[in-house]
């Protein structure tokens, strides 16, 4: 006889109930859970060991048995869990907020530095040019080192005396603008041989950048200085150094030569003492094996022409308010005011930091909020 599903759960039903060692009634689980006397009072007034409703659920079913634990293990971890949840998003949502803030101070700060940077060239380039030897003498009689950036950075002087063209050095390629045209071409850097304008005697050489010339100038100064030092090592072959290396003490004849050179093509130079460039990481290694500058650095240059690492470097500046157009085109006083990110660059940084701070803590409080309902 096949049996119903009512008989079915009958069965089982009864099943359960004789398996129980004891059975526990709604009143006493309900009193291990919450540990309430008032809930325990409301559900025992219908009598203790009774069912709450006098009509069973389901035909058949005598009563229903609710087991509980009243140690609340479950609950414990659950809670647990859902506090280090919390924690690690609250950490992961506030992070990019104070990282964003943060940056947009820092180039606040750095804005501030630039404009003070920029403050102190604009001062510099304002005082009266001296005499490069002035300027030295004065700093070698105070113990300072004249060599310090701190010290003599775009500080304006004069010096006299000749370029040695045969040790000329380009650096670039530098992209310039002529007539409303970008032309490709090199900063030109020279060892210039200083003579005295109070003495009439050579003083310490340095090097000069004379400025940008076109890139088909290039070859033409190199041809030259080549031809011209060939003619020089034919003529005077027996001389172990340059004439203007000017830490070996001349002979009288290589003294009045100087002397005589020195007057017949004597230059006057007005420019800033400079420290070199600083390249970032984009720009290319110098390669002075072959005669590649991508910037200028100095110490290596002064070796590859034969000076001292410490030399002075000095880059020419233009007095003719850029009526002259001729090569090398010395740099405007102008051009040493800018700086590749400008303090109005900073400003737009540091607001562009500034917003995203404000979207990304937006964007975390509301996702508290919704975490904090339960969605």
């Amino acid at each position: 006889m096949v049996m119903s599903w009512k008989q079915h759960l009958v069965r089982s039903s009864r099943l359960l109930l004789n398996a129980a060692a004891r059975r526990t009634t709604i009143h006493e689980g309900l009193w291990q859970l919450h540990g309430s006397r008032g809930l325990a009072s409301d559900v025992g007034s219908q009598g203790r060991g009774s069912p709450i409703s006098s009509k069973p659920a389901v035909e058949g079913v005598e009563s229903i048995i609710a087991v509980a634990s009243g140690k609340g293990g479950a609950g414990k971890s659950t809670t647990a869990g859902k506090k280090k949840k919390w924690g690690l998003s609250v950490l992961v949502l506030l992070l990019p907020c104070a990282a964003t803030f943060g940056l947009g101070t820092w180039q606040l700060y750095r804005r501030n530095k630039k404009i003070e940077l920029l403050d102190y060239r604009r001062k510099r380039l304002e005082e009266e040019p001296v005499l490069l030897e002035t300027v030295l003498a004065t700093s070698k009689g105070s113990g300072e080192n004249f060599q310090s950036v701190d010290l003599l950075e775009y500080r304006r002087v004069v010096i006299q005396g000749k370029y040695d063209d045969s040790k000329s050095l380009f650096v670039g390629p530098r992209v310039q603008t002529l007539y409303g045209e970008a032309k490709k071409g090199y900063q030109m850097v020279t060892p210039f041989i200083c003579q005295s304008q109070i003495t009439e005697a050579m003083q310490v050489p340095v090097l000069v950048n004379r400025g940008w010339v076109p890139a088909s100038m290039q070859d033409e100064f190199l041809s030259r200085s080549h031809q011209e030092t060939d003619k020089t090592s034919k003529v005077e072959s027996h001389k172990p150094n340059p004439w203007w290396n000017w830490w070996n003490k001349p002979t009288e004849h290589e003294a009045s030569k100087v002397t005589i050179i020195s007057q017949l093509c004597r230059a006057r130079v007005v420019g800033v003492i400079r420290d070199g460039e600083h390249p970032n990481m984009f720009v290319p290694h110098n390669q002075p094996e072959i005669g590649q500058w991508f910037y200028v650095d100095v110490p290596a240059m002064a070796q590859t022409v034969g000076l001292p690492p410490d030399v002075t470097y000095i880059e020419a500046v233009s007095t003719t308010n850029g009526s002259s157009k001729t090569f090398p085109l010395p740099k405007e006083p102008d051009a040493l005011l800018k700086s590749s990110v400008m303090p109005q660059d900073h400003l737009n940084y540091s607001l562009t930091w500034y917003s995203l701070a404000a979207a990304t803590t937006f964007m975390a409080v509301k996702r508290l909020q919704s975490q904090k309902r339960g969605w």
